[in-house]
């Protein structure tokens, strides 16, 4: 349905702003955003494949109609959006961390550490991690809070592993996480395995920070 009702006065195109997106192709947007009804509010969305996930740009006449396309983007595409433009995987899951208060413990067999890395590229993001170090062909030990199996160590804080795994169609990845006592599995593509262990991360730390909210 296409959300159009509130929209300013059409006009000529000039006030840009551009989303990140992770975990939609080009197409499966193009095809939403299709629905949502800006073109006809006069607002001009182009979407572009980047390395670090499609982003879509949004142009308008004004501030104002711009934060309103925008606004009803992020309603319409929900958790593919990552944040405006610079908006990356690993700072969002240090910014869920941080206002969540908590520390992160990764178990690492997989990725080289790579998923460390990212992480701790974030600014003020070492104090919200306890990172066990990669040890590719054996045992992660943790760093705290957690044991090999993942247990959750008393409510110490989220715990994700990557573990390396076959399937018929080649090498892939087990990603794991553990949070609020809940176990997580997903299995990815070796080369994608750190981008996708973050948005799984992201993921679950968004659904968490929602739950915590309807309880208070």
């Amino acid at each position: 349905m296409a959300i159009i009702s509130d929209a300013p006065s059409n006009a000529a195109h000039g006030e840009g702003r551009t989303l990140v997106t992770w975990g939609s192709t080009v197409g499966e947007l193009q095809r939403r955003i299709a629905a949502l009804g800006l073109e006809a509010a006069g607002v001009s969305v182009e979407v572009l494949d980047e390395p670090d996930g499609p982003h879509i740009e949004v142009a308008a006449h004004d501030r104002d109609r711009t934060a309103w396309a925008l606004a009803v983007l992020r309603a319409g595409l929900g958790d593919v959006v990552v944040g405006e433009e610079g908006a990356t995987l690993e700072g969002a899951v240090v910014d869920l961390l941080v206002r969540a208060g908590t520390t992160l413990t990764v178990l690492d067999r997989a990725s080289g550490g790579q998923l460390v890395h990212r992480l701790r590229a974030v600014p003020g993001a070492a104090r919200h991690l306890a990172a066990a170090p990669a040890v590719p062909g054996g045992a992660a030990r943790s760093g705290a809070g957690g044991n090999d199996e993942g247990g959750d160590a008393g409510g110490a804080g989220p715990i994700v592993r990557l573990s390396p795994a076959e399937e018929r169609g080649g090498a892939t990845v087990e990603i794991a996480s553990w949070l609020d006592g809940e176990r997580r599995v997903e299995r990815v593509g070796e080369p994608e395995c750190t981008a996708h262990a973050l948005d799984h991360l992201r993921l679950r730390l968004l659904a968490a920070s929602r739950a915590h909210v309807v309880r208070r």
